[in-house]
């Protein structure tokens, strides 16, 4: 069964940071992800993110937040182990940190899976040779950001 990844709906106030915790379910011996997460960044600034212990443990994962055009933010999660790890029902994935915009706004967090047909957005399991699991829309569930 493959994962399924929740970006949180979230308040936070104007000039100030706020944790955003992406839980997940059904996350049961994963050897491998690949996640991208779009945001504006006229809303938000990214500046870390903290994973879960059993990932860090297995594997150090990397990240970046990089431009995509003038608007628009990718957050990319790269992990890999050869040690397969599961986390429980609704634990948190990584809580990642953003500094709120000066000013009100609104922004998606969205899992965009759509621009490489379906390989943004991946779960694997290594076993033998790697094999990304199948996914749909239902696994990746995206949240919200206000700013107040």
């Amino acid at each position: 069964m493959t994962p399924t990844i929740t970006a949180p709906t979230v308040t936070g106030k104007k000039n100030n940071q706020i944790k955003v915790a992406l839980k997940v379910k059904d996350f049961n011996a994963i050897q491998a992800m690949s996640l991208r997460l779009e945001f504006l960044k006229s809303v938000l600034t990214f500046k870390k993110a903290v994973f879960a212990d059993k990932l860090t443990e297995a594997s150090t994962p990397q990240f970046a937040a990089t431009p995509i055009d003038d608007e628009t933010m990718k957050f990319k999660i790269s992990w890999s182990s050869l040690k397969p790890v599961t986390l429980k029902k609704n634990q948190v994935l990584a809580y990642l940190y953003f500094k709120c915009a000066k000013t009100e706004g609104e922004t998606l967090l969205h899992w965009n899976n759509e621009v490489s047909k379906g390989n943004e957005c991946v779960f694997a399991i290594v076993d033998k040779i790697p094999t990304a699991l199948p996914d749909g829309p239902g696994n990746f569930v995206d949240g919200k950001v206000t700013v107040k």
